[in-house]
């Protein structure tokens, strides 16, 4: 028996529609059914009503969360399917043609949406919060761990427009225009030679270089026509990264390289006092999770399943390493605002909105207005409580 309450849900409602559109078009078929735009209306009300259907028998056999295999699988099929009609179809039919083809294109495009994890069709559920734990059980423990924040010296300003490129693919083939070096003690060369990290431990002391490094660069910029405060191309050069350094290699959170805030919710999260995920993040460079335990702060890594990091050291003295960089990074940029009278290292005010997905796929705000710590602490704290829906952030007007 159907609850009452779903069958106010939006595929029956979508059902309904269809439903409706059925019965008009019906009514206009003696009158219309040779028009042009008919076929097409028969098309979209058929869609209308698959979709929904598809939905709710898929719930019902399959489950809430089907295998990608199998939407994708069902999304390739739908897209091919108006392209059947095709050869049926004469000039005359013009309209109907380029109808079938934008369904297809439609259908397609989800399709490689949901297969590539484009934004948009990545499934809340992985956004990397539950995750298997299995991890903490055989992890390294490490004695010479540090932490630091480093400041991003760009070699030279490089107008890369709309262009992406992959690390391997840009760094040997960009060129640009030359960016006057700061003489930095323990300026750590990059593999790749495109930038170079200054630790604020070693900035302390040196910031004349450092500032010297950024009126070059801002010289370019402007010299190029590139608003410092808002070009991608010139902020990248007022870059900032968090740098775990652990003995054989370094960890990098993936957060906002030109964004000082969200060096500061990384570490309000890292220092919130209890046991539990201070940190977690999926994109391109891997699956990341940051842990507490008791005494310990448990650091993984794995990539398409394969684990590259997996340790653990003493929170006290890291939480306390945390602490001391964040001094001197403040500190460090204090002086460059006074110099330059500008902020460079910040972007507009920007807040976030918890998310919440009921059984039914159906997607409700819970809270806007937080910050990402607040709103990921939320995230966390609804989990704790044993809810079974999903639960995620998102920054607002995203």
């Amino acid at each position: 028996m159907v609850k009452r309450s779903r069958l106010a849900s939006l595929p029956f409602l979508a059902l309904y529609a269809a439903a409706i559109g059925a019965v008009i078009l019906n009514a206009l078929r003696s009158r219309w059914a040779s028009a042009a735009w008919y076929p097409i209306a028969v098309g979209l009300v058929a869609a209308l009503g698959i979709i929904p259907l598809q939905h709710l028998m898929q719930e019902q056999l399959v489950g809430p969360s089907p295998r990608r295999s199998v939407q994708v699988g069902f999304l390739f099929f739908a897209s091919f399917f108006p392209l059947v009609a095709l050869p049926f179809l004469g000039r005359h039919h013009l309209l109907l043609m380029v109808g079938l083809i934008l369904m297809s294109g439609v259908f397609l495009w989800a399709a490689l949406g949901t297969l590539r994890k484009w934004p948009g069709f990545r499934d809340p559920s992985a956004s990397g919060i539950k995750r298997d734990d299995k991890w903490l059980d055989h992890s390294q423990l490490l004695s010479d761990v540090s932490f630091d924040i480093a400041l991003l010296v760009q070699r030279q300003v490089v107008i890369m427009g709309n262009q992406r490129f992959s690390v391997q693919e840009r760094f040997p083939k960009l060129k640009g225009e030359p960016i006057e070096q700061p003489d930095l003690p323990g300026l750590l060369e990059m593999e790749h030679d495109y930038f170079r990290l200054a630790f604020t431990k070693d900035v302390m002391g040196h910031e004349e270089e450092l500032l010297r490094y950024y009126r070059s660069a801002l010289a370019i910029c402007r010299s190029l026509g590139l608003d410092p405060k808002s070009d991608r191309d010139c902020r990248s050069c007022f870059g900032i990264s968090l740098e775990f350094v652990l003995p054989s290699q370094m960890f990098r959170p993936p957060i906002a390289p030109s964004d000082v805030q969200e060096i500061h919710e990384f570490i309000t999260m890292m220092l919130t006092p209890g046991d539990g995920v201070k940190f977690s993040a999926e994109d391109q460079t891997g699956d990341d999770t940051i842990e507490a335990r008791g005494d310990y702060l448990h650091l993984h890594r794995s990539d398409s399943g394969k684990e590259s990091i997996n340790v653990r050291f003493l929170r006290e003295p890291f939480e306390n390493q945390l602490k001391a960089a964040l001094e001197r990074l403040e500190a460090i940029l204090g002086k460059l605002r006074n110099e330059l009278g500008e902020d460079y290292w910040s972007k507009p005010d920007r807040t976030w909105s918890m998310y919440r997905q009921d059984d039914n796929g159906n997607r409700f705000l819970i809270q806007g207005g937080l910050m990402r710590a607040q709103a990921e602490a939320q995230v966390r704290q609804f989990e704790a409580l044993g809810h079974k829906q999903t639960y995620w952030t998102e920054p607002q007007g995203s």
